[in-house]
């Protein structure tokens, strides 16, 4: 899938945040590059943000995971 199929199939899915669209659509208007640094740097940082609160460490995949014991 291209990277045009994987915007539009997240675009469409009606379980998609507001948020990730707008994000997607400013991100697209940005230097490709600079937006992909800048968007692993915020996964990383709320992946720690989650691993503080949950205790846990949170697969950014998605898989598994979820509240200690």
């Amino acid at each position: 899938m291209s990277w045009e199929e994987q915007i539009a199939a997240v675009k469409a899915d009606i379980s998609t945040s507001f948020w990730l669209r707008r994000a997607i659509d400013e991100l697209h208007r940005r230097d490709p590059v600079d937006a992909a640094k800048d968007a692993r740097l915020l996964a990383e940082i709320m992946d720690a943000r989650c691993d503080a609160l949950l205790g846990t460490r949170v697969d950014p995949a998605g898989a598994g995971g979820g509240l200690p014991g």
